[in-house]
């Protein structure tokens, strides 16, 4: 029985409920969303790599080829990140990427010695290597997107 001194928050003709049949009827494209999504994960595979030559430009005895490497995995982040505000997104600020490749910056801090950092940097690029190859197959992308992309792609 209806208490009519306490009416519900919301009844049937609530505006919540009204969008929601509204969406019911004409669903939000969810493509875009899911664009945004493969592409904020390369985003952040670039930051792993991005991180683990850094971090081996610190031990290794010469430098320069990490360095480059870093920078070249900061300027595809920045590719990326132009193509996610296009989309309408937001790319991930610094601080904000996870670790996602199976290899990163542990296992370059735990290398000993040169061969095994150059060794796990490979093991870095071949993770980063198969994210792309994962994002080029993925169905939600448009042709212009795997063109970018294919231009990324290391390898």
């Amino acid at each position: 029985m209806p208490d009519d001194k306490n009416p519900p928050l919301m009844s049937s003709s609530s505006p919540s409920y009204e969008r929601a049949r509204e969406e019911a009827r004409h669903p939000s494209d969810v493509g875009p969303a899911q664009q945004v999504a493969v592409l904020e994960q390369l985003f952040e595979a670039e930051d792993n790599g991005r991180l683990a030559n850094l971090r081996a430009a610190t031990t290794l005895k010469d430098p320069a080829e990490a360095h480059t490497r870093a920078d070249g995995h900061a300027a595809h982040q920045h590719a990326l990140a132009g193509m996610i505000t296009a989309l309408g997104g937001a790319a991930p600020r610094e601080g904000e990427t996870r670790q996602i490749l199976a290899h990163g910056v542990d296992d370059v801090a735990r290398a000993p010695g040169d061969s095994e950092v150059n060794e796990a940097l490979r093991l870095v690029e071949n993770d980063l290597a198969a994210a792309y190859v994962a994002a080029l197959t993925d169905p939600h992308l448009g042709d212009a997107q795997r063109d970018a992309l294919e231009l990324l792609s290391p390898g």
